[in-house]
């Protein structure tokens, strides 16, 4: 929510890629907001959360398309860029629309931002390119789906050896949520010297 509102304030001085970050924080602060209000009257949110969730990697994946200056990978990330929707829609459709939260698709495509989130660090660090923001925002998300996809993977069978454990394997992924938004954070504060 604080990285949300720094954005806010700073709205006259965003840049392209501020500006593509801020969208993405925007609608998970959003979707967390709705989802908290909507379990609060007993009304299910999976539904919001499945088409969010691949809509925020799809739009990680699109700034990572925008900001990549290797052909090879603007090919693989355009083709993510499509494919994620259609197999979310996918197993959603195999499950006949129902409100539950589409776990495979979320972790599948989490290990594809977490790997192309990695390439696009590598490489943005290797060039020592001037995009500190792409790396913070590379860097966030690495840090995030990687540990999110061991803590929501590990949560079905968390919760059938007790409830208790599932709850703690719960916490792991929000606290990769909040180191997410801590290294956002960093990364949108930081401003290097420039030297002359």
């Amino acid at each position: 929510m604080g990285v949300g509102l720094f954005y806010l304030f700073r709205a006259a001085k965003w840049r392209e890629i501020e500006r593509w970050i801020a969208v993405i924080i925007w609608i998970n602060i959003g979707v967390d907001l709705a989802g908290n209000t909507l379990s609060k009257f007993d009304i299910e949110s999976q539904q919001i959360y499945n088409v969010t969730t691949v809509l925020e990697q799809v739009l990680t994946l699109w700034v990572y398309w925008i900001y990549s200056r290797y052909s090879a990978m603007k090919k693989v990330l355009i083709a993510l860029v499509f494919t994620l929707p259609i197999l979310a829609l996918a197993q959603s459709a195999f499950r006949s629309f129902q409100p539950v939260f589409n776990m495979e698709t979320f972790v599948l495509s989490g290990i594809i931002v977490a790997v192309c989130s990695y390439f696009v660090l590598r490489n943005e660090v290797l060039n020592q390119q001037q995009h500190n923001k792409l790396i913070f925002f590379a860097m966030a998300n690495l840090l995030y789906y990687t540990l999110m996809v061991s803590s929501m993977s590990a949560l079905p069978l968390a919760y059938s050896i007790s409830k208790d454990f599932g709850v703690k394997i719960k916490y792991l992924n929000d606290g990769a949520y909040a180191l997410w938004s801590i290294t956002l954070l960093i990364g949108l504060l930081w401003h290097p010297k420039k030297t002359t």
